[in-house]
C-alpha cells in the first residue's frame, strides 16, 4: 500500500505542479496582457497630457491677451470718466458764469445806456459847437463876399477918378 500511496501522492503533487505552472503562465500571460493594456493606456494619457498642456498653453495665452485688452478697456473708462467730469465740471462754471451775467443783466444795460447817454451827449455838444462854427464861417464867408463886393466898387470908383 505503500507504493500506491507514494505514487498517489506523487500524481497528486504532480497534478498540483502542473496546475500551479499551468496558473502561472495564465497569470504571466495576463499580466503581460494588462502590462500591455496600461503601457498603451500610459501612452494615451501622456498624449492626452500633452494636447491638455498645448491647451492650457493657448488658454493662458488668451487668458493674457484678454486681461490686458480688460486693462486697457479700463484705462480707457478711467480716462472717459476723468474727461466726462471735467465736461460736467466745465459746464457747471459755465451755467454759473450765465446765471451770474443773467442776473447782472439789469446792471449790465443800465451801465451801457449810461455810456450811451453820456456819448450822445458828446456827440450832441461837438454838433452843436460845428454848427456854430458852420453858422460863424458863414457869417465870415458874408462879410467877406461884401468887403469883395466893396472892394470892387472901390476899385472901380478910383478907375473913373484916375
Amino acid at each position: 500500500m505503500e507504493p500506491y500511496f507514494i505514487g498517489g501522492l506523487f500524481g497528486g503533487f504532480l497534478c498540483t505542479a502542473v496546475s500551479c505552472f499551468y496558473f502561472q503562465a495564465k497569470k504571466t500571460r495576463q499580466i503581460a496582457l494588462l502590462r500591455a493594456q496600461l503601457s498603451l493606456q500610459i501612452a494615451q494619457i501622456e498624449e492626452a497630457k500633452l494636447g491638455l498642456s498645448a491647451a492650457l498653453q493657448r488658454s493662458h495665452s488668451e487668458l493674457t491677451a484678454l486681461t490686458q485688452e480688460q486693462a486697457l478697456r479700463e484705462e480707457s473708462q478711467a480716462q472717459q470718466a476723468q474727461s466726462i467730469a471735467q465736461l460736467q465740471e466745465e459746464i457747471a462754471q459755465l451755467h454759473h458764469a450765465a446765471l451770474c451775467v443773467e442776473q447782472n443783466m439789469p446792471a449790465i444795460r443800465a451801465d451801457i445806456k449810461h455810456e450811451l447817454l453820456l456819448q450822445a451827449n458828446n456827440v450832441a455838444k461837438e454838433a452843436a459847437r460845428l454848427k456854430d462854427a458852420a453858422v460863424m464861417f458863414e457869417h465870415w464867408h458874408e462879410e467877406m463876399n461884401s468887403l469883395m463886393v466893396q472892394n470892387r466898387d472901390m476899385h472901380a470908383k478910383n478907375q473913373q477918378f484916375a
